[in-house]
C-alpha cells in the first residue's frame, strides 16, 4: 500500500469510527498511523499531495479547519475497501450491525462498494445471505447483485459461452428460494432495464422461466414479465395458466395490477378480447376505492383505449384516452411525462380518423416533453419520431416521412437488439417510403428485413406478419 493509499485508507477507516464523513484536521495530528503526513508542510507529502490533485478538501467551520473527500463516489470506494477488509473472519451479523447502528452518511454506498469487490472475487455468499436477511439490507444489494449479472454476461460474451453458463448466477441466487430473492430479481431486473441493458434482461428471464414456480405474488409478477421472452407458441397458455394460478391471491394488493400485466401480454399476443376482460375486471374492482387508486386506473383506461384502437372501434379508444389525458392532467398536469404519453395517443386518434395537422401539433408538443425527460436518444423519443414519421407518410411527404423513420431507427439500432420489434417497424415504415417512392427495389429490401424479424419474434400468423407478406407480394405483382 503506498503511503497515499493509506492516507486515504486510514481517513476512511476514521470517518468509519467517528461516523462522520468530515474530520477535524486536529483529530487527525495525534493518530498514529497519518499524524505525521497531515503536520508536514513539504509539497511532496501525502497530505498535501492529497490536497493539491483535489482528491481531498479542506474547510473551515466556526474557526475549526475539516477535511472531507472531495468526491463523494471516491470516498465510498475507499469506505468499501475499508469496510471489507473490517469484516474479514467475521460473521453476516457484524455487517449487518454495521449497516442498521451506523450513522456515517455515505456507509450504504461502502458497503455496496463492499459487496461489490465480493462480486469481483466470484463470492456471492454474503451477498445472498445479506439478501435473504430482509430489511435495511434489501435495498442495498441491488447494486451488487446487478453489478454480478453485469460480469457474468459479460464473462459469458467474451469467452463465447451461450446463455446456460449464464443460468449458474440465477441458479445459485434461487438454488433455496425466499420470497427476498424474488423480490430483489424483479428489482434488479427494473434497474437493468432503466440502464437500458435489453439483452441482459433477455437472458436473465430466459434463465428464470424453469426455475420459479407460481407460488407467490413474486413470482407470477416475474413469470409474467418473463412471457415476452419464451417461444412465441408458448406464450398463449403461459398467460392462461398464470390467470389461472392468480385466482389464488384475489385478495391481495398487487393482484390487479398482476391481472392488467397479464393482459397486456394477450394485448401483445393480439388476443384483445381477453385483455379487455382483463383491464375491465381490474377497473371495475380498483373503481370501488376510485380517488385513491386514480394513478392505477388511469394507466388501465389508457390499456383499454388500446385495445379498442387496435379492434378500429375508435370510438371507444378516444373515450378511454380522453378519460385518461383528463386524469392525469388532474394529478400530474400538463408538462409531466405520464400526461405527454397520454396526449401521445390522443394523436393517434387524430391521425387515425385523418386529422393529421392536428395529430402534428400534438406529437410536436410530446416531443418536447420526451426530449426535456429523456434526451434525444431514447426508444421512446424513437416512437414518437416513428409517428410523425407516419403521418407526413400519408400526408405523401415522403422527404419528411424519412428523415423521422430514419431517425428512429437509428436511435433504436444504437439501444436495441437487432431483432427487436421496434427496429422491425423502422425497417417497414422505411419500406413505406421507397413504396410511395416507386423505388420497389428499396421498397423490397426494408419489407423483407422487417419480415425477418416479425417472424422470429411473433411466427407467421401474427398480424403485422401477413401484412408484410401481403405488401411484398403485391410489389412482386408489380
Amino acid at each position: 500500500m503506498t503511503d497515499n493509499h493509506h492516507l486515504l485508507y486510514r481517513l476512511a477507516e476514521l470517518m468509519l469510527q467517528q461516523e462522520q464523513h468530515i474530520l477535524p484536521v486536529d483529530l487527525l495530528f495525534d493518530d498514529e498511523q497519518i499524524g505525521d503526513f497531515v503536520k508536514s508542510i513539504q509539497i511532496d507529502s501525502p497530505y498535501q499531495q492529497m490536497l493539491l490533485e483535489g482528491v481531498l478538501t479542506e474547510s473551515v467551520r466556526e474557526e475549526k479547519l475539516f477535511v472531507s473527500f472531495t468526491v463523494e463516489g471516491y470516498f465510498h470506494y475507499v469506505l468499501g475497501e475499508v469496510i471489507f477488509n473490517l469484516i474479514q473472519g467475521r460473521d453476516l451479523l457484524f455487517l449487518k450491525d454495521i449497516i442498521e447502528k451506523s450513522a456515517l452518511n455515505g456507509v450504504v454506498e461502502g458497503i455496496q462498494q463492499c459487496l461489490i469487490r465480493d462480486v469481483k472475487s466470484n463470492d456471492l455468499d454474503r451477498l445472498i445471505n445479506l439478501i435473504d436477511l430482509g430489511g435495511k439490507n434489501f435495498s442495498l444489494c441491488i447494486l451488487p447483485l446487478s453489478y454480478a449479472f453485469v460480469i457474468d454476461y459479460s464473462t459469458s460474451v467474451s469467452n463465447g459461452k451461450d446463455e446456460h453458463d449464464f443460468q449458474k448466477l440465477v441458479s445459485k441466487l434461487l438454488d433455496k428460494p425466499t420470497i427476498n430473492d424474488l423480490k430483489i430479481l424483479l428489482e434488479v431486473i427494473k434497474y437493468l432495464e432503466k440502464l437500458l441493458k435489453n439483452r441482459l434482461v433477455f437472458y436473465v428471464y430466459n434463465s428464470l422461466v424453469d426455475v420459479v414456480k407460481s407460488d407467490s405474488i413474486e413470482a407470477l409478477k416475474l413469470l409474467c414479465n418473463s412471457i415476452q421472452y419464451i417461444p412465441v407458441e408458448s406464450r398463449l397458455n403461459k398467460i392462461d395458466n398464470l390467470i389461472f394460478d392468480l385466482e389464488k391471491f384475489k385478495s391481495h394488493i398487487e393482484y390487479c395490477d398482476i391481472l392488467v400485466e397479464l393482459g397486456s401480454q394477450y394485448y401483445l399476443l393480439e388476443s384483445y378480447e381477453k385483455a379487455i376482460s382483463c383491464y375491465i375486471y381490474a377497473v371495475d374492482q380498483l373503481s370501488i376505492k376510485y380517488t385513491e387508486n386514480q394513478d392505477r386506473l388511469q394507466k388501465i383506461y389508457n390499456n383499454l383505449g388500446a385495445a379498442y384502437w387496435r379492434i378500429d372501434n375508435l370510438e371507444l379508444a378516444k373515450k378511454y384516452f380522453i378519460i385518461t389525458f383528463e386524469i392525469c392532467l388532474d394529478l400530474y398536469g400538463k408538462n409531466d411525462l405520464t400526461t405527454s404519453i397520454a396526449n401521445f395517443n390522443l394523436g393517434i386518434i387524430e391521425a387515425s380518423t385523418e386529422k393529421y395537422e392536428n395529430a402534428l401539433s400534438i406529437f410536436n408538443d410530446v416531443v418536447k416533453v420526451e426530449l426535456s425527460f429523456y434526451g434525444r436518444n431514447h426508444v421512446i423519443t424513437a416512437r414518437t419520431y416513428s409517428n410523425i414519421g407516419s403521418v407526413y407518410l400519408q400526408l405523401k411527404d415522403y422527404e419528411s416521412a424519412y428523415n423521422y423513420f430514419s431517425h428512429a431507427l437509428t436511435i433504436d439500432t444504437r439501444l436495441l437488439n437487432s431483432f427487436h420489434s421496434s427496429i422491425g417497424l423502422d425497417y417497414d415504415d422505411l419500406g413505406d417510403v421507397y413504396l410511395g417512392l416507386k423505388d420497389i427495389d428499396k421498397a423490397k429490401f426494408y419489407y423483407n428485413k422487417s419480415l425477418e424479424i416479425f417472424v422470429k419474434n411473433n411466427g407467421m400468423e401474427y398480424s403485422h406478419t401477413k401484412l408484410l407478406i401481403k405488401k411484398i407480394n403485391e410489389i412482386n405483382d408489380l
